[in-house]
């Protein structure tokens, strides 16, 4: 029951064929996971009966990707999933286990984006000193502004209907409207969200305290948000909440798991104790 429902909100955040069986299917416990960024390698997973009492098994690569992989990259992207499955779940023991898919899929997309940079700062350190060899006495650009981390909660399904919260540290009002369209905009589950609901609290260097929030077609939900960044009292942060409709209206409960997914992010970031 619990692997069928990781299933059903890893398909509707990403897209329908992200986590299915295989064409020949000979264990029942197999499943493969298609990356939902490039190069779309696809890896077979192996589920314990137990799961998520237990962790799964990344067997290696289905796949070789989509047109343009580099001949070994499944077998790379294999032993990185090892390695960054072998975290999360030490974070899930402590706690008993649980669904481990989607921040397989988080830390896999974190570790994409941040070859992307290396090989972006590799060409960026190669032009620089290519410039220097031409121009004398040039002067050495400013290192570019610290990358944005978003904390995102566990997804929660609730009769279909599926909830994701994002938070993250904003100290500039000026840079929220771009903050918050990188993130809808970079990642592809955010595209296919029914509503994107934000909320933040932001105090500029003047003293003055900015705070606003968004429905994104959910109303009052914004509204219930920013309601608890006050209750938390605190500043400096944009919360997102995103919700995947599953043809069941919740009515007042779906405020509660809204709050449940935002309080599980920002708990997650650091940005408030868990005793709050």
């Amino acid at each position: 029951m619990a692997l069928s429902l990781e299933i059903q909100s890893i398909n509707a955040i990403y897209g329908p064929t992200t986590l299915s069986e295989p064409d020949t299917k000979i264990n029942p416990q197999i499943l493969n996971l298609t990356l939902p960024f490039p190069p779309s390698i696809t890896l077979a997973l192996s589920f314990p009966a137990s799961y998520p009492a237990h962790p799964p098994t990344v067997l290696g690569p289905a796949s070789a990707g989509a047109a343009g992989a580099k001949k070994g990259e499944g077998t790379v992207w294999a032993e990185r999933a090892r390695r960054v499955l072998d975290r999360v779940w030490a974070r899930r023991e402590e706690v008993g286990g649980g669904e481990v898919v989607f921040d397989l899929l988080l830390g896999l997309e974190e570790e994409g984006q941040m070859e992307v940079g290396d090989l972006e700062r590799d060409e960026d350190k190669q032009k620089e000193e290519t410039d220097d060899s031409r121009t004398s006495g040039a002067l050495i650009p400013a290192p570019p502004d610290k990358e944005v981390v978003w904390t995102a909660s566990d997804p929660l399904t609730i009769h279909k209907s599926i909830f994701l919260a994002h938070s993250t540290i904003c100290s500039d009002p000026l840079t929220l409207d771009t903050l918050l369209s990188s993130l809808r905009t970079s990642h592809k589950r955010f595209q296919s969200a029914t509503h994107n609901m934000t909320a933040w609290r932001i105090r500029s260097s003047s003293g003055v305290l900015h705070e606003d929030f968004n429905d994104d077609g959910e109303h009052g939900a914004g509204a219930k948000l920013l309601g608890l960044l006050r209750l938390l009292g605190v500043e400096n942060v944009v919360v997102v909440v995103s919700r995947w409709f599953g043809g069941v209206k919740l009515g007042s409960q779906r405020f509660r798991l809204i709050g449940a997914v935002a309080r599980e992010s920002l708990v997650r970031g650091g940005l408030v104790a868990a005793s709050e």
